[in-house]
């Protein structure tokens, strides 16, 4: 990721031309959005290094800073139906487990900065495990050779 920041003015004149030429403004906030994450990323990992360990308030900031970036560069919002549930409806005593359905890769961001930042909840993810339908659910150990 430090590739893509030391690189990045090069690349954003290089993808304001194809833009240019494509009348697309999609390869320079392609760019911008890559440049944004890989400055999330090498600061998270900076303060990791320097020991900020509040796990919590570095999730927070994460997630403050892409939605930002992603409502900078791309001009996404995420809006509620009305009929949405409130913070102040949800129990901060109790387990909650929201089920969500996203609509590609990043927006599972997008959701767990309004379940941390707007509802103030704690965010433990579950992924589902995908098995291969002809192999078993263990692992299978390397065979010895004799």
């Amino acid at each position: 990721m430090v590739c893509v920041l030391v690189s990045a003015p090069l690349l954003l004149a290089l993808t304001g031309l194809a833009g240019l030429a494509a009348r697309s403004s999609r390869p320079v906030r392609t760019v911008a959005l890559a440049m944004a994450y890989a400055f999330i990323e090498q600061r998270t990992l900076v303060k990791l290094a320097l020991g900020d360990l509040d796990c919590d308030r570095l999730m927070g900031d994460v997630l403050t800073t892409a939605y930002a970036a992603v409502r900078r560069i791309l001009d996404v919002e995420v809006v509620l139906d009305p009929y949405s549930t409130t913070p102040e409806e949800i129990s901060h005593q109790e387990p909650v487990i929201v089920l969500s359905r996203h609509c590609g890769p990043g927006d599972s961001l997008l959701v767990a900065w309004l379940l941390t930042i707007e509802y103030r909840l704690q965010v433990r993810i579950v992924r589902k495990a995908i098995r291969h339908p002809h192999r078993s659910h263990t692992p299978s150990r390397p065979r010895r050779r004799r």
